[in-house]
């Protein structure tokens, strides 16, 4: 049995559902797509790219929450990411300022 297919939970497929990979001080990875999820971890599909940073957060676009999460495996654009924190919910604004167009922009 792969490591992929070690869940200790039911997988449940998100459909693409948008979602944005964060450093652990909130600041922009890039954009990801999540395709399932257990209660463990979950799956997302990365549109480019990118050096991951040993602490990172994900950021669900539907649900505004996040997780703190850790990488357990990668193959191409696909990763494998486990939950260290339940969901924590995101607030209005914040989802907002995290899901706008020019996020990753600095100034």
């Amino acid at each position: 049995m792969s490591d992929m297919d070690r869940r200790g939970s039911a997988r449940t497929q998100t459909r693409l559902r948008p979602g944005k990979l964060l450093t652990g001080a909130g600041d922009f990875i890039g954009d990801c797509a999540i395709t399932d999820r257990t209660d463990a971890g979950v799956r997302v599909r990365l549109f480019e790219p990118h050096r991951l940073p040993a602490a990172m957060a994900l950021f669900d676009e539907r649900d505004t929450l996040r997780w703190d999460v850790e990488l357990v495996w990668s193959e191409g654009a696909e990763l494998g990411l486990r939950f260290l924190t339940p969901s924590i919910p995101v607030e209005a604004g914040d989802a907002r300022r995290i899901a706008g167009r020019y996020y990753a922009v600095t100034r």
